[in-house]
């Protein structure tokens, strides 16, 4: 497999990387007033808030994702620069790369971080009504 065919992997991980971080917001709060208790998972909520936290972090301090900063090197490899590819790989770098100020994206970044620690307060994570008959406990 060439380069170009690893960018594109690194590009799909990434795509999920984000959807993994934007789609659990609302899921979070429609399922907890639906009375879905995966929503109350510690276990998902932990990573989910840590995602977030590491992307708001790499922002504030002014650091390229590591992710894009290894696309990139992998499309110059390719000799690949630029938005060049397919349709998917054309719609997911659009999807994720959006071209506005780096400050903007920090503000944004930090409004998502924020909302998603507000959830923990208005949702809080804990043990989901079967947790105690999975760990195996008889009671």
């Amino acid at each position: 497999m060439g380069a170009d065919v690893f960018a594109n992997i690194i590009l799909i991980l990434h795509a999920l990387f984000v959807l993994c971080v934007v789609v659990p917001v609302p899921l979070i709060w429609i399922g907890a007033r639906r009375g879905w208790g995966w929503v109350r998972d510690f276990r998902l909520r932990v990573a989910h808030l840590s995602m977030m936290a590491v992307v708001a972090a790499e922002s504030v301090v002014g650091m390229v994702c590591p992710l894009t900063t290894l696309e990139d090197a992998l499309r110059e490899r390719a000799g690949k620069l630029g938005y060049g590819g397919g349709f998917i790989e054309t719609w997911l770098r659009r999807l994720i790369y959006v071209s506005v100020e780096p400050s903007i994206l920090s503000v944004a970044y930090l409004v998502v971080l924020g909302l998603i620690l507000a959830l923990w307060w208005i949702v809080p994570p804990g043990r989901t009504p079967n947790s105690r008959h999975q760990a195996g406990t008889n009671s």
